[in-house]
């Protein structure tokens, strides 16, 4: 069996779901990924079996490639549409094209810092974020320093942004929905979030989850 498979995971399901089921494959097996993936997200995620799972500290040092859809005017806990709607910008400003790039810039860079989603994996006091906000428990959270390598503006309208964000590890895209949201004097959240490559992986040599079965063979 291979010790590093790069799969394309599936809207809908967990990081961990992927994990389960190539561990269906054979129960023995220690098994990590390297990198979460939200659940209503796609695209690559890398995973390291046997003995390589020791070096997954190095493979989260990749850098990440993400495409990202932003809705505007409205903010949800998550910071995504799996959330609950917790603010709606009921008067709109206008903006163009010059604004969404002056925004842009001030999110990019070697030591950003950026505040992570109440509804992350980070920990508070040994239990990940997520587990405190599930229970209406809103912890006040610190910035942390990521690098943001360039965001490109792929298109826009009135109330949506597509974004390509090219990303150290530890950043949250789902932060980076809100942060340009909020630059524009509006919310936001993500409506898609594809994360197309991981250093040399991306689409073309990652295999589907269906595919696991004659991968893990």
């Amino acid at each position: 069996m291979k010790e590093l498979i790069s799969i394309w995971k599936p809207e809908n399901i967990t990081s961990y779901d992927v994990i389960r089921k190539i561990k269906h494959f054979d129960s023995s097996l220690k098994i990590g990924h390297c990198g979460t993936l939200d659940p209503f997200a796609s695209g690559i995620l890398l995973v390291c079996i046997g003995s390589n799972t020791k070096n997954i500290s190095e493979y989260m040092k990749l850098k990440k490639t993400y495409e990202a859809t932003i809705r505007l005017n409205i903010e949800t806990d998550t910071l995504d549409y799996t959330g609950k709607i917790i603010k709606i910008k009921s008067n709109p400003i206008t903006f163009n094209k010059n604004d969404i790039k002056k925004s842009i810039l001030k999110l990019t860079g070697n030591e950003i810092l950026q505040v992570p989603p109440f509804f992350s994996a980070k920990k508070f006091h040994g239990l990940k974020m997520y587990e405190f906000a599930r229970k209406d428990i809103f912890i006040r959270r610190k910035p942390s320093v990521v690098s943001i390598d360039s965001i490109k503006l792929l298109e826009f309208s009135k109330d949506q942004i597509k974004i390509k964000v090219k990303c150290g590890k530890g950043v949250y895209i789902r932060s980076i929905a809100r942060d340009l949201a909020y630059r524009l004097d509006t919310f936001g959240h993500l409506t898609e979030l594809i994360r197309t490559d991981i250093g040399q992986y991306n689409f073309s040599n990652s295999c589907n989850i269906e595919d696991l079965k004659n991968v893990c063979a």
